[in-house]
């Protein structure tokens, strides 16, 4: 057992003792057995022990050959045995206190020995009575003392083996608490060392992509300006203007996609102004309702007092006209529902760094941007690439749609989630910073 041993306190001590006591249940059969040979080697018909002081005693085990005394009298004749003027192994004469307390019982001799513990703490006693008057013998007292001191060293065997197993048990509860806070340290490094390397990937691919778009803007450039100062310059009628119309509308074309690798970026030409995403949502919905397949219902569900955001409203709608038509892709030739949300949303960097994988984003208020299918879903491996450029999981010479929404969502210091899992659809959430104040309040950013 694990105490002061510089300042004893008995009162806590005994506290603990019975603490322990109470859960150690094999404690009870290891002080019967010394009962009983207590009642054997002093030939006594009751013998038992008790825990405590003179203030409170609790009875731990007992034998008899005879009917047992009721509890509360064998306790009031232990009290004794606490007392300042009795001492371990003094016998105690019963006429002293039987005609006070219990002048019924038909205990005629008694006497006990105090339990000390090892460091010198009084817990309890070890009682004997008999029915018939007898004389204690030095013997019995002997006898009798070292019993006592088997009880004792019983009973502290008993709760330090307890003590021991709780304390272990602590041990390993904050082992596992310990194990537990460094695996979810590991999985949040491997985490961020994934966001990092793949941040490093898309900056790479990001400046990589500029500098070829700029350079093919260039070449574009010169290659359409010549073509269109042909058409100036040829006749109407000229069969050379049948090869030189190709060539413009050619250049126009690849001027376009240049366009979307400039977006794909996060460096294109924006326009920011103070936006309602939900004027954004209704525009696009009534432009794409009747375009996109029968089978499929576009559904809107608005938030009402929507902040504004700042936001080109060109590079939003094309974003979210690529969301929906990958999720009608991914519905495929089945009936299917769409539903375009907007919401306001309170995230912290917790929030922002996990999920929408934007460390750099600061905690605020967010303007909230979903759209939902009920497709086929992607598993696991597919949703962490679905932003890479030219990954696709449809026919070659793809890719660049979700690639071009990661880049505009950037470049307007937002970030973007999915959410999907196989046979169970896809949720695709963009968020972008609100602006306190009404939409035509709200001066243009610079």
């Amino acid at each position: 057992m694990s105490h002061d041993a510089t300042h004893p306190n008995p009162t806590g001590r005994l506290a603990l003792l019975r603490h322990c006591v109470a859960r150690a249940p094999a404690l009870g059969s290891a002080l019967d057995r010394l009962t009983r040979l207590t009642t054997d080697l002093l030939d006594v018909p009751i013998a038992y022990i008790v825990l405590g002081d003179a203030e409170q005693q609790s009875l731990l085990s007992s034998a008899s050959a005879l009917a047992l005394a009721p509890e509360p009298e064998m306790l009031m004749h232990a009290c004794a045995i606490f007392q300042k003027n009795a001492q371990p192994g003094q016998p105690l004469l019963p006429d002293d206190i039987r005609t006070a307390i219990a002048p019924e019982l038909a205990i005629a001799a008694f006497t006990g020995a105090k339990l000390l513990s090892t460091d010198g703490i009084v817990i309890g006693a070890l009682c004997v009575a008999d029915s018939a008057p007898r004389t204690w013998r030095p013997s019995d007292q002997a006898g009798l003392a070292n019993i006592a001191a088997l009880a004792v060293q019983t009973i502290e065997t008993h709760c330090g083996l307890l003590e021991q197993t709780e304390v272990a048990a602590r041990a390993r509860r904050s082992q596992a608490g310990l194990e537990q806070r460094l695996a979810d340290e590991l999985g949040q490094r491997e985490m961020l060392a994934y966001a990092l390397v793949e941040a490093q990937k898309r900056e790479s691919l990001s400046t990589l992509a500029s500098g070829i778009a700029h350079h093919f803007n260039n070449l574009l450039t010169t290659i359409l300006g010549n073509a269109e100062l042909a058409l100036i310059e040829l006749p109407p009628d000229s069969p050379a203007r049948t090869s030189i119309v190709p060539i413009t509308t050619a250049t126009q074309r690849a001027a376009a996609l240049n366009r979307q690798m400039l977006m794909y970026t996060g460096r294109g030409n924006f326009l920011l102004q103070p936006l309602d995403a939900n004027e954004l949502v209704a525009d696009i919905s009534d432009l794409l309702g009747a375009s996109v397949a029968r089978r499929v219902t576009l559904t809107t569900d608005l938030a009402p007092q929507l902040p504004a955001v700042v936001a080109d409203a060109a590079q939003m709608r094309q974003a979210l006209a690529h969301l929906i038509t990958n999720s009608v892709e991914a519905i495929g030739d089945v009936d299917g529902t769409i539903s375009v949300t907007t919401s306001v949303r309170e995230l912290d960097q917790a929030t922002l760094s996990r999920i929408y994988h934007a460390p750099d984003l600061p905690a605020g208020t967010y303007v909230t941007l979903a759209v939902s299918d009920d497709g086929s879903g992607m598993e696991a491996a597919t949703s962490a690439r679905i932003f890479d450029p030219f990954f696709t999981t449809k026919f070659p010479g793809r890719g660049l749609g979700l690639a071009a929404v990661l880049g505009i969502v950037r470049g307007l210091r937002g970030a973007i989630c999915v959410e999907s899992a196989l046979g169970h659809g896809t949720t695709m959430r963009m968020v972008f910073p609100a602006i306190s104040g009404p939409v035509d309040a709200t001066e243009p950013a610079g």
